[in-house]
């Protein structure tokens, strides 16, 4: 990059603006607490299938229980956690959005 004396160099800025990392945490802080808000088995199947990335298999042994179960019950939680973060007017969508915000 050729600098003129007296000039910056124009250099891209990478980093997320501020209104999205705003807007991603408040997305994240109503995910923790649309969580909270189910059920025990639902909260831990997603918490070991999503957050801890254990396989289907995994997280039915952990919870002792057959494969089949396991995914009924994750079905079962995400429709719930669907049901709860739209009455705080959050969809999937925002989900996604502010996941690829915090990978930035």
């Amino acid at each position: 990059m050729l600098v003129i004396p007296g000039e910056l160099p124009d250099v891209p800025d990478h980093a997320p603006l501020t209104d999205r990392v705003i807007e991603a945490n408040q997305v994240s802080q109503a995910l923790l607490a649309a969580l909270a808000d189910l059920p025990e088995r639902y909260r831990a199947a997603l918490v070991l299938c999503y957050l801890s990335e254990l396989t289907n298999s995994e997280a039915a042994e952990i919870l002792q229980i057959n494969l089949k179960a396991m995914e009924s019950l994750l079905i079962r939680a995400r429709r719930q956690l669907r049901q709860v973060l739209q009455r705080g007017a959050f969809t999937a969508h925002d989900m996604l959005a502010a996941g690829e915000e915090r990978a930035a």
